[in-house]
Parts: structure tokens; C-alpha cells; sequence
């Protein structure tokens, strides 16, 4: 969420809590996305892939590729930028996994930014007849149990209890403005398919 909204909503004369991202300018519930990018890269290492790719947005803001980049370098695995496609730079996914497998050495695994990039990317390797390809996406939706690939889980339950359980509080006390946030960020945790 952009700051410049946080800040709108933050001024607003009732009282705003924001779920799935976390702020220190308002109440806010989110995933620590970081760990989910680390859950992800430590599973593929551990499941033996050593050449492994990403789809999603790599820029340097973005908590998922950060902690997912980290770990692959901590664990002696640095990430090729030719195996990372960025989804707002990039407009071409047929193009980038034709190269991706015309590589000697091609991914072996890819972690994708959420359950619906990881669907699109299955399909995709389906088309252009590439199996034997380890998948994790991000959400751990329905998308991600009907196609039967290991995902990252988000606590929406427990996310969403917390943030109405802060909104009746804040309500309650009249929207009562005192300068400090409640901004929490849960742990996310790895189902594997």
C-alpha cells in the first residue's frame, strides 16, 4: 500500500485498520513476507534443487524476493537474474521461459509471487510440453489445492480476527487518535503439495 494512502487514510475522521500489510502509520495486520520468500528458498533447497528461478516483482522493496534472494545466496545458491522474470517489467512470460530452456543448466524449480502467477507458470510449462518442474506459489489459495502445488499460507484468519478485534476497540474509544499504531506482522508457514 502506498504511503501516500496510508497517510490519507490515517487522517480520516474514523478509524482505519489495514489488513495484509503492515505500517507504522496505522493499525495494521500483515505476513511477514520476507520469511515466506525465505520458507519458499529453503524449501527448494531442501528438496535438492540447486538451479532455481522466480516470477514475480524483483525489485528491492519487495519482501518476498528479498528474503527468497537471501536465503538462495546464504545457502550458496545466488539467483541468476536470467532466471527471474519480472512481472511489471516484463510483459513476455512465453518468451522468458523459452530462454530459461534453452540454457544448458535450466531452473529446476521457481517460486512465484502468489498462487496465481504459480498457475498461470504451470500452465505455461504444460503448453510448451516442460514437466518435472517444482512450483511454490504464495497465498496458499484454492488455486493452489485444485492444482495440488506447495504454496505459502498466510494466517487470514487469525490476521482478519485481530484487525476486527482492534477495530471495535478503536471504535469504541471514539476513533481516539493517540500517535501509537498496533502493527503486527505473523509468521507465514509452508504447505507442501
Amino acid at each position: 500500500m502506498r504511503t501516500g494512502l496510508l497517510k490519507t487514510a490515517a487522517k480520516l475522521p474514523y478509524p482505519v485498520v489495514v489488513l495484509t500489510r503492515t505500517s507504522p502509520l496505522i493499525t495494521s495486520f500483515g505476513v511477514d513476507h520476507a520469511m515466506g520468500g525465505m520458507l519458499a528458498a529453503k524449501h527448494l533447497i531442501d528438496s535438492g534443487h540447486t538451479r532455481i528461478g522466480f516470477i514475480g516483482v524483483t525489485s528491492s522493496s519487495e519482501n518476498k524476493f528479498i528474503g527468497f534472494r537471501q536465503h538462495l545466496a546464504e545457502r550458496g545458491f545466488p539467483l541468476k537474474e536470467s532466471n527471474c522474470f519480472d512481472v511489471k517489467k516484463e510483459p513476455d512470460l512465453v518468451a522468458f521461459l523459452k530462454q530459461c530452456f534453452e540454457q544448458p543448466k535450466p531452473p529446476t524449480a521457481f517460486f512465484c509471487m502468489n498462487d496465481v502467477t504459480a498457475d498461470k507458470l504451470l500452465r505455461e510449462l504444460q503448453k510448451q510440453g516442460i514437466s518435472g518442474i517444482d512450483v511454490v506459489g504464495f497465498d496458499d489459495s484454492m488455486t493452489a489445492r485444485l492444482m495440488a502445488f506447495s504454496s505459502i499460507a498466510q494466517p487470514i484468519n487469525e490476521m482478519a480476527y485481530r484487525g476486527f478485534e482492534e477495530m471495535l476497540l478503536l471504535v469504541n474509544a471514539k476513533g481516539g487518535k493517540h500517535g501509537c499504531f498496533t502493527s503486527i506482522r505473523f509468521p507465514p508457514r509452508l504447505v507442501v503439495r
